[in-house]
């Protein structure tokens, strides 16, 4: 018993102990920045540290360099974004130039992301107000952020426009001039945010048109106003819903016909949400005599549902639904045919929706047509087969007379004895039937 628990003992000092992997240490910002010769992200991360606000020690030309060379040598938007951020908060009057050519080069690299969170970081730092002293001056850091921001809007991003909206957005100035140039610049970048469905600019042009904001300097337009208002509430801005509803004019029950079309449209919208059936009826019937597809529409449905309080009648909302001349009114009058049974009006109105635009009826009618042309082919297939049954049948024929010919089969019963067949005649064969004395005396048979 003792040999062996000397011998467990031993083996115990003998094997060595399982190692236990030691956790590998971070980086050292000073390995991170030798790094960066060779890897992008190693510039971001010692950039970030040496200049996060959090950093012991902090560098700020160090973290500044690297930052730069990620953005301009490894084209980095994030690395772009941390260097233009650090220059344009230094509130050091040269590094602004600096900080906002180099976050305006992310607008460059596809990351339209980056590029919006570029110009807030703009718009959060003093440097938009240290600019707005030399508007007229040589330097101009408005435009230097609104042109990438302009280019992004133009190609349908709505939060790019609501950005560069938020650029030009002056809302206390003692520059009068600055204040009516940069706000009017604003409209235009809100409307076309607006226009996307963005429920922040149709609140900032309802300020903006309300003549709201002292000093601002924009004409005040209260049926714009209103307008945008119209909008803001249907997007669920909830504060602008009773002014939407305050429709221009002497009377409140009537929609201003001046206002744009679109326009009236959103009002007439609200007006039945809030129980003004009557004045959104004729304001929408107005608009239907004028041939507007969408108030078409509007109506057809109202008629066919029974909404907002309109009487039901299925024949009204079909000649409205048939007047527009939307996809979506086309294709809903093709499947109340197919309730009504009526084929040949699912087939008009399926093809309307298709040449309208609709994608549906667009599936419906490259069936068709494959159908059609399917049948087609069918139909060529039993052509090609029966004239190659009726080419067999004729030459059959052919054979079979010749046949019959050569045979004597067509030898007259009450005449003299006939012989039939081919004979040579005028250069070529002729099928004809001789009487057996004259062949006999011709050809010796």
């Amino acid at each position: 018993m003792k040999i062996y628990m000397m011998a467990g003992l031993l083996a115990a000092a003998i094997i060595p102990a399982p190692l236990v992997a030691k956790e590998a240490k971070p980086p050292s910002v000073k390995q991170l920045a030798n790094n960066c010769k060779k890897d992008g992200n190693a510039c971001i991360a010692a950039a970030q540290a040496l200049l996060s606000d959090n950093s012991t020690p902090k560098n700020f030309t160090e973290g500044v360099r690297l930052a730069t060379i990620g953005c301009e040598q490894y084209k980095l938007a994030d690395a772009c974004l941390i260097g233009g951020k650090a220059l344009i908060s230094s509130n050091v009057p040269e590094n602004l130039d600096k900080g906002v050519a180099m976050t305006n080069k992310i607008c460059t690299m596809s990351a339209p992301d980056r590029c919006i969170q570029a110009n807030q970081i703009y718009l959060d730092s003093n440097a938009k107000q240290k600019t707005l002293s030399f508007w007229y001056g040589g330097s101009n850091h408005h435009s230097d952020v609104y042109r990438p921001l302009k280019a992004l809007c133009e190609q349908g991003n709505a939060a790019a426009c609501k950005a560069n909206g938020d650029v030009f957005y002056l809302k206390n100035t003692v520059n009068d001039g600055a204040a009516y140039q940069t706000n009017m610049l604003a409209i235009q970048s809100y409307r076309s945010a607006c226009d996307k469905s963005d429920a922040y600019s149709c609140s900032r042009l309802v300020e903006l048109y309300s003549n709201d904001i002292p000093k601002q300097r924009v004409t005040p337009d209260l049926q714009s106003a209103r307008a945008f208002a119209a909008k803001a509430c249907t997007l669920g801005q909830k504060q602008h819903c009773n002014n939407a509803t305050s429709v221009a004019g002497s009377s409140a029950n009537e929609i201003d016909a001046s206002l744009p079309y679109q326009e009236q449209m959103l009002v007439a919208e609200l007006a039945l949400r809030n129980g003004k059936t009557k004045m959104a009826l004729d304001a929408l019937n107005r608009m239907a005599a004028e041939k507007r597809d969408e108030a078409n529409y509007r109506l057809g449905i109202l008629y066919l549902t029974g909404d907002a309080g309109v009487k039901a009648n299925r024949s009204t909302g079909y000649y409205y639904l048939e007047q527009s001349g939307y996809p979506e009114a086309a294709l809903l009058r093709a499947k109340l045919a197919v309730q009504d049974n009526d084929a040949t009006a699912y087939n008009k109105y399926m093809d309307k929706a298709y040449w309208a635009g609709s994608k549906e009826a667009e599936v419906w009618w490259l069936n068709k047509q494959r159908a059609y042309l399917d049948a087609a082919e069918a139909r060529s297939k039993r052509m090609i087969a029966d004239a190659r049954e009726n080419d067999r049948q004729k030459a059959a024929y052919e054979a079979e007379l010749i046949n019959r010919a050569m045979n004597n089969y067509y030898q007259p019963r009450d005449k003299e004895p006939m012989v039939c067949g081919l004979f040579r005649e005028g250069g070529g064969m002729v099928n004809k039937c001789l009487s057996r004395d004259y062949y006999t005396k011709k050809y010796g048979g």
